[in-house]
C-alpha cells in the first residue's frame, strides 16, 4: 500500500454534547415540515442519474442553461472528481486559510498540491496568478467567500484571474458554497470561460446539510465530463425531490436574511468588545453566515464555550463562530463579554 495512504487522516468534525452547535456553518433551522410533507418518492428504483428535476430547479433559480450543471452527492464528490480527474498531472494550487478539503482529495488521488499562504487573509490576484504560472499549475481551487476567514473577493478580481489562467490553459475552480450571504458571484460567467467551474451546495443557506447535495457549474463540455466520470447513480432518489422542493421554496430567502443578520449581530457584539483575556484580536466584517475571529487566547476561549455547552470550531489562533438562533447568539456574547 502507497505510503501517502497510510498517513491519510479522517475528517474530524467537533464531537461532544452540546446544547448549541455553531461550528459547522450549518443553517440553525430545519427544514419547515409543510415544505418536506408532500414528498414522495419510489424507494425501490434508482434514481434519475441525471438528476433532471433537480438540474432543471437549480438552472432556473440561477439563470442558468440546463446543460451548465452537474448534481453531486455534496460538494465533496465534485472536489473530488475536479482533484483526481480534472486536474491532469500538474500541480493543484490553493490557498491557506481555506477550505483544507482541497487538500485532502489531492492528497487522496496523489496529486501535488501547492499552497500559497494569505497575506493578512485575503487574496493577492497578481500573487496567486504569478504562483500558478511559477508552478505551471493546471487547476487553481479556492473558496469564495472565504471558508474559514468569512471574505469575500471582489466578482471583477475573480474574472481577471479566470481570463489570466484561461491564457495558459488552467482550470480555476471557485467554490461558492456561501456566496448566498454575499453578491460577488461569478456563477453566470461560465459560459464566457471555458476554463472556469463553480460550485454551490445546499448545506449552508439552505439549511439542507442533511441531504448532501452540491453542484457544479461551467461551460457544457467540461459538464459531460462530469456526467461520465461521477457515479452512475450519485444523489438519492429523496435528496433528489427534496431539492427540487427547497428550490423552489419562496420562504428561502427569508431564512437567509435571518442568518446574514445573525452574523452581522455576531461581528457588531464581538468588535465591540475591548479586548478577550486581556488581550488583543481581530475580527473582519462577515459575508458569511459565520465570524472569524482571530486571537492568541483561542483555545482558552474555545475551553470556555465548551464548559458552556456551545460548540464553535478552534483553529491555531483563531476561531469560527456560526451564526446560530437568535438565543444563541446571544448567549456567545455574553460568554465573550464575560472574557473581555
Amino acid at each position: 500500500m502507497d505510503e501517502r495512504l497510510k498517513k491519510l487522516k479522517p475528517y474530524e468534525p467537533v464531537s461532544g454534547d452540546f446544547s448549541s452547535r455553531l461550528d459547522a456553518n450549518e443553517s440553525p433551522w430545519d427544514l419547515p415540515d409543510d415544505l418536506l410533507a408532500g414528498i414522495r418518492v419510489a424507494f425501490n428504483r434508482y434514481p434519475d442519474p441525471n438528476a433532471d428535476l433537480l438540474i432543471e430547479a437549480f438552472c432556473k433559480k440561477q439563470g442558468l442553461p440546463k446543460d451548465c450543471a452537474v448534481a453531486g452527492n455534496g460538494s465533496d464528490e465534485l472536489i473530488g472528481l475536479l482533484c483526481g480527474i480534472f486536474a491532469g498531472e500538474g500541480p493543484v494550487v490553493t490557498l491557506s486559510p481555506d477550505f483544507s478539503m482541497y487538500r485532502f482529495y489531492c492528497d487522496l488521488y496523489q496529486k501535488p498540491c501547492l499552497v500559497l499562504e494569505k497575506k493578512e487573509d485575503r487574496i493577492d490576484v497578481s500573487e496567486l496568478s504569478a504562483f500558478a504560472e511559477a508552478n505551471q499549475a493546471t487547476m487553481v481551487i479556492f473558496s469564495n467567500p472565504c471558508n474559514p476567514t468569512s471574505l469575500v473577493l471582489e466578482k471583477a478580481e475573480v474574472l481577471r484571474l479566470a481570463e489570466e489562467l484561461n491564457g495558459r490553459g488552467t482550470l480555476l475552480v471557485v467554490d461558492e458554497a456561501y456566496m448566498e450571504f454575499s453578491d460577488q458571484s461569478v456563477l453566470n460567467e461560465v459560459e464566457k470561460f471555458p476554463n472556469l467551474v463553480v460550485l454551490r451546495t445546499l448545506s449552508k443557506a439552505y439549511a439542507a446539510a442533511g441531504l448532501r447535495l452540491g453542484f457544479a457549474a461551467a461551460e457544457p463540455g467540461i459538464i459531460r465530463i462530469f456526467r461520465a466520470a461521477k457515479s452512475p447513480y450519485n444523489v438519492n432518489v429523496f435528496s433528489q425531490a427534496a431539492g427540487v422542493a427547497i428550490l423552489e421554496d419562496p420562504k428561502v430567502e427569508d431564512r437567509i436574511a435571518a442568518l446574514k443578520a445573525g452574523a452581522a449581530e455576531l461581528y457588531q457584539g464581538i468588535s465591540a468588545l475591548p479586548s478577550l483575556c486581556g488581550r488583543p484580536f481581530e475580527i473582519c466584517r462577515p459575508s458569511t453566515n459565520f465570524v472569524w475571529l482571530k486571537t492568541a487566547e483561542a483555545a482558552r476561549i474555545e475551553e470556555t464555550f465548551r464548559k458552556a455547552g456551545v460548540a464553535v470550531r478552534l483553529f491555531p489562533g483563531a476561531l469560527r463562530i456560526s451564526a446560530g438562533r437568535p438565543e444563541e447568539n446571544r448567549k456567545v456574547l455574553e460568554i465573550l463579554r464575560g472574557l473581555s
